[in-house]
């Protein structure tokens, strides 16, 4: 018979830390990002360094994947976190200054404090916030040869953004194109690839987590009379040029070629340091069947 006092066996020792390991976890996981999607619609307040009464409130995008942080606030304003893998609960920005997550919301949220600002991240707004506005983020009117394209790009209440390309100058049709996309604008080029008098218009999109694909949007005016789609073949159908590949995309019209560029990854590789160099690749436009088409024209490593 053991006494109350008797030492606990190796086996019952290793099995008692094993469950105080497992309920560490779930304890973990109960407070962080809601489990059923790495990118969630929050509400977010900005408290600047010192100044508490110039805080703002409003909807923002969340995102956790594999420990990476990202946070997109109602105006665009994008926050982006590396963990440290030594230290939980701490990060470092984009510009390489230290962050940490900080504890007060409980299972309502999380708390991240930056050099100079503190950033509230609630699952849900409080009673009484007002309904979220969609945003304008994103507004560019581009010419080229007489023919206009006005860009804008608005942040919609349910975390969409609304992307409107308005010709002006066409001889037959000036209809808008709106798109509703789950990515943000980052740039708007105006171009004439195939050098045949009518221009193209090329919007660049960005998804919302660290290892999203670089996105496309583009127009062809048709001998200047109307809009049609041009299409890029995903990376997935050339799998020689997806090797290595985990998002991060740049694009650039560079003369009578559209760039592409993004850092190549090598097994093992942290996202924030790829070791594989640079892959770019050119890409020509060229009329199809049914509509234009961007051919791979040359591939580049650096």
């Amino acid at each position: 018979m053991q006494t109350r006092n008797a030492p606990l066996r190796p086996a019952r020792v290793s099995r008692l830390l094993g469950l105080i390991g497992l309920i560490g976890t779930c304890a973990l996981l109960a407070t962080a990002v809601p489990a059923h999607a790495d990118t969630t619609t929050a509400h977010c307040r900005v408290i600047p360094k010192g100044q508490p009464a110039q805080a703002t409130a409003g909807e923002c995008s969340f995102s956790q994947r594999q420990g990476f942080v990202s946070i997109e606030l109602a105006n665009g304003t994008r926050i982006e976190l590396t963990p440290d893998e030594q230290r939980a609960g701490v990060y470092k920005d984009a510009q390489g200054r230290l962050a940490t997550r900080q504890r007060g919301l409980g299972s309502q949220g999380q708390i991240y404090k930056l050099q100079d600002q503190t950033i509230e991240v609630r699952w849900k707004a409080p009673a009484g916030s007002p309904a979220p506005k969609a945003a304008v983020v994103f507004d560019q009117t581009l010419t080229l040869q007489g023919v206009s394209f006005h860009v804008t790009a608005v942040r919609a209440g349910s975390g969409a953004t609304q992307v409107r390309i308005q010709p002006s100058g066409l001889a037959i049709t000036n209809a808008a194109q709106t798109l509703s996309v789950n990515a943000d604008v980052v740039n708007a080029e105006v171009a004439d690839l195939d050098v045949d008098g009518s221009p193209e218009v090329y919007v660049y999109l960005r998804g919302r987590t660290p290892e999203a694909p670089g996105q496309l949007l583009a127009f062809a005016a048709n001998n200047r009379k109307s809009l049609s789609g041009i299409y890029l073949p995903a990376l997935g159908n050339l799998p020689e040029l997806q090797t290595g590949y985990r998002g991060r995309d740049e694009f650039a019209v560079v003369e009578s070629r559209l760039e592409r560029r993004f850092p190549v990854y090598r097994a093992g590789d942290a996202l924030e340091a790829p070791g594989g160099g640079m892959r770019q690749i050119s890409y020509r436009l060229e009329r199809g069947e049914a509509s234009w088409q961007l051919v791979v024209h040359r591939v580049s490593h650096y």
